[in-house]
């Protein structure tokens, strides 16, 4: 059980941050598409689609506003327990969260992201480990598409139900880096708890719960986001 040392490290941090000054609640609805396709022996493409629904003020319905909209692209290079991940381009086009009047006028935010992670995987039993370091380079529309960049930690315990069924927790730091870092280091947190079924012999299903603890720039306002997640992923 060493494997969880590192996603009970990150939930205890969360949980630290949670008597700041001011939270907006927000509720969410996420989808998520994959598509997975094998290169050779040691390389996989991936293709991602991810779209995100947010309520808003003084309703819980996610599925008021559009919040968050992401296309992006992987190549994973895998040699044992380890996996390189290259993450060349990202498309993001997302709105803030709407936690006061404000936010409704706030300018929707474009950016162009690529990303480089490494990962250890592990299998004890029925469980699955996997604890991963990623580094983002951001360009944000808000920045004048000037370089800025993002750490992320993240620690992962899976457990196979059955063949066919797994239950999954994870837990995720960001960190905000230079250069033109944003005035809160911190970024946010997500915890998730999801059930995933095999399908058939290419498709799969997700279902899950992501409590996210975002930072605002201003360091004094957190968004508490509580979000449905939704995958469909197609392997071949």
């Amino acid at each position: 059980m060493l494997r969880l040392k590192t996603t009970l490290l990150l939930v205890g941090f969360a949980g630290a941050l949670f008597g700041q000054t001011q939270h907006y609640t927000h509720t969410t609805f996420w989808y998520r598409g994959l598509v997975a396709v094998p290169l050779s022996k040691n390389w996989d493409f991936y293709g991602e689609y991810i779209h995100r629904q947010q309520n808003e003020i003084g309703s819980s319905n996610p599925f008021t506003h559009e919040s968050f909209e992401e296309v992006r692209l992987w190549l994973h290079l895998k040699k044992g327990n380890w996996t390189v991940q290259f993450n060349p381009i990202s498309y993001i086009h997302s709105v803030p969260f709407l936690g006061k009047l404000a936010d409704y006028t706030a300018n929707p935010n474009q950016e162009w992201r690529a990303a480089a992670s490494l990962e250890l995987k592990q299998n004890v039993a029925k469980w699955t480990f996997k604890e991963r370091a990623q580094y983002e380079f951001r360009f944000p529309k808000s920045l004048d598409y000037a370089l800025t960049t993002r750490f992320r930690l993240k620690g992962l315990a899976q457990i196979a139900i059955s063949d066919k069924t797994k239950l999954t927790l994870s837990d995720e730091l960001w960190l905000n880096m230079p250069p033109n870092q944003a005035a809160n280091h911190f970024d946010q947190n997500w915890i998730y708890v999801g059930m995933s079924q095999q399908v058939c012999k290419v498709l799969s299903l997700e279902l899950g719960y992501r409590r996210n603890l975002k930072e605002r720039s201003s360091t004094t306002e957190f968004d508490d986001e509580n979000g449905i997640d939704l995958t469909t992923a197609f392997r071949f």
